[in-house]
């Protein structure tokens, strides 16, 4: 007797990945024409997803079996699942259970890509932010779920697109164009989302038959693909005899572009951060053996000047008496007196272009690259000094012509009248040359002393009365005390003069002010009083000053006049939950500001406004694919599920309550009567 099969979807919407369970009831007991079934077999038939079916859970002798089907295809009409009992006497008839999976698409495009310029007027590094949507599209019926993204670039502009920060996984990317030239109709930017650890969606071919012939066809895909074989891949075709041959050299050789890790700190399953071209962070396979590959990390890291990160230490067990990270250094840039950028004393257009990479990391400048030109490497490391183009004409001494300033350390700065611009020290300087300068800065009387003072301190000596500090003497008697200075009758006046302005300016302030007076208003005035011009009689004109404590006494009203509202309203606002403990008064200040604008903003605009404030200061975490990493020690695979972050509500702003309504003030009782003065009448008769 044939089994019947029970079918149950177990899942059916996860690409490469879709199980199915099948059971069959108990074997039946022995009969007067057949006997007893003591076990069960299953089978499958098929060239389609038959020949894709493999146990997952159970075996071909149990009741009940979880069968995994890689393929995403639809199952083929001679597609199905087989059963019979076992029993001493033979094998039964087959229960037969047709396959009814369909066809699982990849998941659809993204339906938005925002795209943010960051530099876009800079020549060779315009820089474009793409973000592509936060929430990844949840399985169907029939398309599977996305776990993350791939980015890829095409047409002409395309070619010079490089990816500088994120990668081509990220959900967010900044796009460097090293190209000048406009975008033409092919050139575009283009994501799509994957359906597994990292992998694009690709139709999946299946060759059950020669797989000799298919084989060739197989390493060429991945390999135009730039995606390793699959470990399960090159199982298959090793269990059929026919292993696939990879070149291990064309295996481990990637695109420049693709073995730029994103950061320092940066992990990845067999690979490590080292220093690459221009001391930028790359990916670089881990070597079988460690001792060899210790000392290349700890000369690549010295080369760069850069600290081991903790992982990489702990990968090649590199302890932290190692250090690698160099002192960073002080650079010295002033513009020269013949308007050429002089960086530690010398013309940076002297400087090679590897100098100046050094200078411009240790500056912190990372808008240079070893393609930016030393003109532009220049130019950045200016603008990060701070330099403007007026140079810098400040000397000590001027002797015939020559220019000469004390330095610190023993060192003189030397400008010829062309603007040539030369550091040397004070013990190199010929002594005729010495002599020179110090009898154009020491007074005739203290020659002598200068003669007989030791040569190590001279340039000190020199230095101090240089600077109108004369050098210590021996001590002698104290002179006559000057007469004291009695004020003149019109500094008294002046100074009499402030006193009686500033009460003034406190009683004016008082009764303007009223209860928003607060002490140390006057003082404010006063400071602002006293950058005015003055007329004729050396005092500011009044219409001066009438303008500016108008001014004054509205900006401070105004000022003082939110303070108690202001608080009421910060009280009021609702800090989300996940917001970080030191970012909590920034958001309150933050709301608190856009609502006391003036004009009055909307609510939404707010809202807005806060928005981006929170996905720039406080940014989620991208999503993250499901991955297996390996313990490079002990050999441990651990899954580590994806991770998608959950949507943030929508912030809650809080209404500005209106001021409170004055009460009408009560109107006076009219009396015609009160207050008016009445004629006596004429005709009073007088006793």
């Amino acid at each position: 007797m044939a089994p019947t099969i029970t079918t149950t979807n177990v899942v059916t919407n996860v690409c490469g990945a879709r199980r199915v369970r099948y059971s069959v009831p108990t074997t039946p007991a022995a009969t007067a024409t057949a006997g007893a079934a003591t076990g069960y077999e299953w089978s499958f038939v098929g060239l389609g997803l038959g020949a894709n079916a493999t146990i997952d859970s159970g075996d071909v002798s149990s009741r009940v079996i979880v069968v995994l089907y890689t393929s995403n295809e639809a199952a083929l009409t001679t597609d199905s699942v087989r059963c019979r009992y076992t029993s001493v006497c033979g094998n039964g008839a087959n229960g037969k259970s047709k396959i009814g999976l369909v066809k699982l698409n990849a998941p659809l495009a993204p339906t938005t890509l925002t795209i943010t310029p960051v530099a876009a007027s800079v020549c060779d590094a315009k820089l474009y932010r793409y973000t592509a949507p936060a929430v990844l599209p949840a399985a169907t019926a029939t398309n599977g779920a996305a776990t993350g993204y791939d980015w890829s670039f095409t047409g002409t502009l395309g070619l010079n697109a490089t990816i500088d920060s994120g990668d081509a996984t990220s959900r967010i990317i900044l796009v460097r164009f090293t190209s000048n030239a406009a975008a033409g109709a092919g050139d575009s930017v283009r994501v799509r989302y994957n359906i597994g650890e990292g992998m694009p969606h690709i139709n999946v071919k299946y060759y059950p038959m020669n797989l000799k012939a298919v084989a060739p066809k197989v390493v060429k895909a991945f390999k135009n693909a730039n995606k390793p074989i699959p470990q399960s891949t090159l199982n298959a075709f090793k269990e059929s005899g026919v292993p696939l041959e990879v070149n291990e050299n064309e295996k481990s050789t990637a695109k420049l572009s693709e073995r730029c890790a994103p950061s320092w700190n940066a992990t990845k399953p067999g690979f490590y951060v080292r220093p690459g071209p221009g001391q930028q962070p790359y990916w670089f396979k881990i070597p079988s053996g460690l001792a060899s590959g210790r000392k290349t990390v700890i000369a690549t890291y010295t080369k760069a000047g850069r600290n081991i990160p903790r992982t990489v230490r702990n990968i090649f067990k590199i302890g932290n008496n190692v250090q690698t990270a160099a002192e960073v250094r002080e650079h010295k840039v002033v513009m020269g007196l013949n308007k050429i950028l002089r960086i530690n004393n010398r013309q940076a257009t002297r400087l090679t272009k590897k100098e100046l990479l050094a200078i411009a990391r240790n500056m912190n400048i990372p808008q240079v690259g070893e393609k930016t030109k030393p003109a532009e490497i220049i130019a950045w490391i200016q603008s990060k000094a701070g330099v403007g183009p007026n140079p810098n004409r400040t000397y000590d001494v001027l002797i015939e012509g020559m220019f000469y300033k004390f330095l610190n350390g023993g060192r003189v700065e030397r400008t010829t009248n062309k603007g040539v611009r030369t550091t040397r020290d004070w013990a190199t300087i010929p002594a005729a040359e010495q002599n020179k300068i110090a009898k154009a800065v020491i007074p005739e009387n203290l020659q002598a002393e200068w003669n007989t003072t030791a040569k190590a301190n001279r340039y000190n000596t020199l230095r101090a009365v240089a600077f109108a500090k004369k050098p210590a003497k021996a001590p002698s008697p104290p002179p006559a005390a000057p007469p004291k200075k009695t004020p003149s009758p019109s500094s008294a006046g002046s100074n009499m003069g402030n006193f009686e302005k500033e009460l003034e300016v406190t009683l004016k302030l008082q009764a303007n002010l009223g209860n928003n007076y607060k002490e140390g208003n006057e003082t404010n005035f006063m400071k602002m009083y006293g950058k005015l011009p003055v007329g004729k009689r050396g005092k500011p004109l009044k219409a001066n000053e009438n303008r500016i404590y108008k001014k004054f006494v509205k900006e401070t009203k105004a000022l003082r006049a939110n303070v108690a509202p202001r608080a009421r309203f910060m009280a009021k606002i609702q800090v989300p939950n996940w917001m970080p403990a030191n970012k909590v008064q920034a958001y309150k200040n933050l709301v608190t500001n856009l609502a006391f604008q003036k004009p009055r903003p909307a609510q939404k605009d707010i809202k807005a406004a806060v928005k981006n404030w929170i996905n720039k200061t406080v940014p989620q975490s991208p999503p993250r694919a499901a991955k297996v990493v390996e313990n490079v020690i002990t050999g441990e695979m651990k899954h580590i599920p994806a991770y998608v972050p959950k949507p943030r509500t929508s912030p809650v702003i809080p209404k500005r309550t209106p001021p409170a309504k004055k009460s009408p003030k009560a109107k006076p009782v009219k009396n015609n009567r009160l207050q008016k003065e009445y004629a006596l009448p004429k005709n009073k008769l007088v006793s």
